[in-house]
């Protein structure tokens, strides 16, 4: 699950530098609005 979550989060940060993408919607990502929550109650992707 460990890796799982580093290459979800990789992926996410990719995209995110991404000129194509418009918004990346992952929890993981200091950028994302649910950033503390996500941080709080997902302790498995940490």
């Amino acid at each position: 699950m460990k890796q799982y979550c580093e290459n979800a989060l990789a992926v996410a940060r990719y995209l995110e530098k991404s000129g194509y993408v418009e918004h990346v919607n992952y929890p993981g990502l200091e950028s994302d609005e649910d950033y503390s929550l996500a941080k709080k109650y997902l302790k498995v992707c940490r």
